[in-house]
């Protein structure tokens, strides 16, 4: 926990500072580009950190993201495959790559990092091949599947559904694995629960209603009363989908606080809605996020299997003598890997709309382990956090966003930082090593001196 807090820290200096240095990072739409990426990001980080704890590596992560990234859309856009069946084979391709790794690594004895790094150029080689390296995209087709990615959720909404989750994440916990851990945990989140539902229920924003409508030629004028307290508002039509929303924000109200938009078309009172933007929208990769955070938290702390795993990132030898089938154990990470990489390669091209095979998924291993080395997670494994691995991703992108933002720091420096917090991550994670053994050696001295003196030797 150590680690986690030291990470917390610094990512809150890191905010501080570039708040600081630019005034464009405090605004919302640089905020709500940062949080969303942190989501998605976060997504892979958590995966990749189940192979470091078993003591592997994935070096492959970007390029099943390329493959998943460009498939997707290539099977629904280009070959016009049934939503589902496109689904269903990005869900089993995703598992067979995290099989197939851990086969080769289990039952023929490679080493991960070769493996996942001749997968790195496998699997982007099959989607410049599949796809003829053109680019691919879902052009304005399946919005309701992009919801997953580009969606928004109100907080109320949000904290709504996290209470409920919580609370279920708690009773999964202590029914299904029989296992009670710290009675303090669950009185906590109980607690934490309760006070998500009681915000989310009485969390609301004032409601804004149009005050008259009047129309001019082909346009139409529409007046909105807007209360006290509303930042922003949206308007949009119920029967034209053309045009979904008008939102405006920083609004002028006149002295009867009422705001005035100007619509392209004739509308009726009655085809009209306007009504006030949440309080603060959450990105809907979060909430998938959450999901994912908690199945893992419960998975590594409170199963039997994340207990395994751990073991076996510590000593795999001692791990397989005790009885624990560790070749199992590694197929196991390598699959959790690669589905979340899945997921998280299908949410990247949900949210950018468009993906270039030569370049799509660049690099973004590099991001995974940083934030999971960041967050706790030791190359050596088991050893790691799921908690510290949410925090170093938002390190992570906190630092991108810095770099992109601050007029002085050169973008092009980006893989620098990158490769730097890396070396920082591995170098404190070993003297820390080095301290700790140090501090064991010296108690055990101390104890054997003890017993000689106490015996008269």
């Amino acid at each position: 926990m150590k680690k986690v807090y030291g990470i917390m820290v610094f990512l809150l200096f890191v905010v501080v500072a570039t708040a600081l240095m630019s005034e464009a990072f405090l605004s919302s739409y640089n905020l709500e580009n940062l949080v969303r990426r942190t989501a998605l990001f976060g997504i892979i980080s958590v995966g990749v950190s189940f192979v470091i704890i078993s003591g592997g590596i994935d070096l492959s992560i970007g390029s099943v993201i390329c493959l998943i990234g460009c498939g997707l859309p290539w099977m629904l856009v280009e070959r016009q495959w049934p939503l589902w069946v496109a689904l269903l084979v990005v869900l089993f391709v995703s598992a067979a790559i995290g099989l197939f790794h851990g086969v080769l690594i289990t039952k023929l004895k490679l080493q991960p990092f070769v493996v996942t790094l001749c997968g790195l150029l496998l699997y982007r080689g099959l989607t410049r091949a599949l796809t003829a390296d053109q680019t691919q995209g879902f052009k304005n087709e399946f919005s309701g599947l992009r919801t997953l990615a580009t969606g928004e959720i109100a907080i109320e909404h949000m904290l709504v559904v996290l209470g409920p989750l919580l609370l279920a994440a708690m009773l999964l916990s202590r029914v299904v694995f029989l296992k009670v851990g710290n009675p303090k945990i669950y009185v906590a989140g109980f607690i934490t629960a309760c006070v998500f539902l009681v915000l989310g229920l009485t969390l609301k924003q004032p409601q804004s209603k149009i005050h008259s409508i009047e129309q001019t030629g082909r346009q139409t004028t529409v007046q909105v009363q807007v209360p006290e307290g509303v930042s922003a508002i949206s308007i949009y039509s119920l029967d034209d989908e053309i045009w979904k929303k008008r939102a405006t924000r920083n609004m002028r109200r006149n002295k009867q606080g009422r705001i005035t938009f100007v619509v392209n078309g004739l509308y009726g009172k009655t085809s009209l809605l306007a009504e006030s933007d949440p309080v603060f929208s959450v990105p809907m990769p979060w909430l998938i996020l959450f999901v994912v955070i908690v199945i893992s938290v419960i998975f590594l702390n409170e199963t039997i299997y994340g207990r395994y795993l751990l073991a076996l990132g510590n000593n795999e030898e001692a791990a397989q003598y005790s009885g624990i089938k560790t070749d199992r154990m590694i197929i196991l990470a390598y699959l959790i890997c690669s589905l979340l990489a899945g997921l998280g390669g299908m949410l990247f091209v949900l949210d950018v709309n468009s993906a270039q095979p030569s370049d799509f998924g660049n690099f973004y291993e590099l991001y995974a382990i940083a934030a999971a080395v960041l967050g706790g997670c030791s190359l050596r494994g088991g050893e790691g956090s799921i908690l510290g691995v949410l925090f170093g991703t938002a390190l992570m992108q906190t630092l991108r966003n810095m770099i992109v933002l601050v007029d002085w720091i050169p973008t092009h420096i980006e893989y620098a930082v990158i490769g730097l917090v890396i070396l920082c991550g591995v170098a404190v994670d070993e003297i820390m090593k080095k301290l700790v053994d140090r501090k064991r050696i010296t108690g055990k001295q101390l104890v054997g001196s003890k017993d000689r003196s106490s015996a008269g030797i």
